[in-house]
């Protein structure tokens, strides 16, 4: 699915990525390559079907109603044109994202920090592992959306750099009534 290689060591955003053939394939560009991002005993790799349940579960965790069982994860990552990243420590997954990739530019399709996890700088990290792999692949832009009742979320996309692009009206179905869906962009 693709490479982010690193050739040479560096540093970036706190972490460190060791040279390629240390670790896992990653997976947004051409052909495979490997790699290893670190900090605080964080990892970042691309996701594999062996994944798929602890992937769910946490995206269970994160989103409880309207969650995507390890099936949709399943047909989304079969396609040719999506991939996934994944943040684990020593003790397991934090977070991960899938994304696809759309002419020159990756729309972020679910991201997801564990709940226990949050507000603590993982979900920052992950996205500058996507922003990394865009850049690396040559994209010109990060397109997401966001239910607009998801603060936080917004707040850290909005630190990060990504701006208001429009608004899908009743999006995301909620018990009180639909939510609209924030659309967000990051141009690199």
């Amino acid at each position: 699915r693709g490479l982010v290689s690193a050739r040479k060591s560096r540093q970036c955003a706190g972490m460190a990525m060791l040279p390629a053939g240390t670790a896992a394939a990653t997976a947004s560009g051409g052909d495979k390559g490997v790699m290893v991002m670190m900090a605080d005993a964080l990892a970042v790799t691309p996701t594999q079907a062996e994944d798929l349940a602890a992937l769910a579960q946490l995206h269970a965790a994160a989103f409880a109603d309207h969650a995507w069982p390890a099936t949709m994860l399943a047909e989304s990552l079969a396609q040719p044109y999506v991939y996934g990243l994944q943040m684990r420590s020593e003790n397991g997954l934090v977070g991960f994202a899938l994304l696809q990739r759309v002419a020159d530019d990756d729309e972020i399709l679910t991201y997801a920090v564990a709940p226990g996890l949050q507000r603590r700088g993982y979900g920052r990290q992950l996205l500058q592992e996507i922003y990394d792999a865009a850049r690396a692949a040559q994209r010109q832009r990060i397109f997401l959306e966001v239910a607009e009742d998801n603060i936080p979320a917004i707040r850290l996309y909005a630190g990060f750099g990504f701006h208001v692009t429009g608004k899908r009206p009743g999006y995301y179905p909620r018990p009180t009534g639909a939510v609209a869906a924030i659309l967000m962009q990051l141009d690199l």
